[in-house]
């Protein structure tokens, strides 16, 4: 019973990381990021350092979006302190990205350089920093690279969201249609990713 009770946490909490995604998505927002604060204490606990750094992500992403870089800088640095990603560089990477996309938002873009540059990772290879920069062809660019580059490896939540950040620069550079046709193919994967985008 015992552990039957973990597995049912384990599934619940797994689960409001993406249903928290989607109520902030269809504007129940402050329900949606609590709901993802509370996965990410919950996966974190339960030890499921991956879905608690999906909810690490998302949150910052929204709060960054929502106009609170304060609020985003700090999951994201709480996220980084976390010393359990093992050999999951791409995790430890992308929270980086996030925390860098969050001081540009305070209007640190020098200290946003050096926490990439810190960890061995250029920040022009990354798609999120350069979305926040402004510079949309060239986060594009680097995003269909990382997502070609993460699926063929198999990671496939990790191909989603490069592909969920490509769909962001298109529309941000006006091109909707095609934004739609990036993130269609993952859309039945993981329906999270599609609504709050576009």
């Amino acid at each position: 019973k015992a552990a039957t009770s973990s597995h049912s946490c384990g599934r619940a909490a797994g689960s409001a990381v993406f249903l928290g995604n989607n109520l902030v998505s269809s504007g129940r927002i402050e329900e949606g990021l609590a709901l993802m604060e509370r996965a990410r204490e919950d996966n974190h606990r339960l030890g499921q350092v991956f879905l608690r750094w999906c909810a690490a992500i998302y949150g910052s992403q929204w709060l960054l979006e929502l106009g609170d870089p304060s609020g985003a800088e700090q999951i994201a640095r709480q996220e980084l302190a976390r010393q359990d990603h093992g050999g999951a560089v791409n995790l430890r990477t992308q929270a980086c990205a996030q925390l860098a996309s969050s001081l540009i938002g305070l209007g640190h873009p020098k200290e946003a350089e050096a926490c990439m540059s810190d960890i061995g990772f250029d920040p022009m290879t990354s798609p999120g920093y350069l979305i926040a920069r402004g510079h949309w062809e060239a986060a594009l660019k680097q995003a269909a690279a990382w997502e070609e580059t993460v699926s063929g490896r198999g990671t496939v939540m990790v191909a989603q969201g490069m592909a969920a950040l490509g769909a962001r620069a298109l529309a941000l550079l006006g091109r909707p249609g095609e934004a739609v046709e990036r993130i269609e193919k993952w859309i039945g994967v993981i329906p999270a990713f599609g609504p709050r985008l576009l």
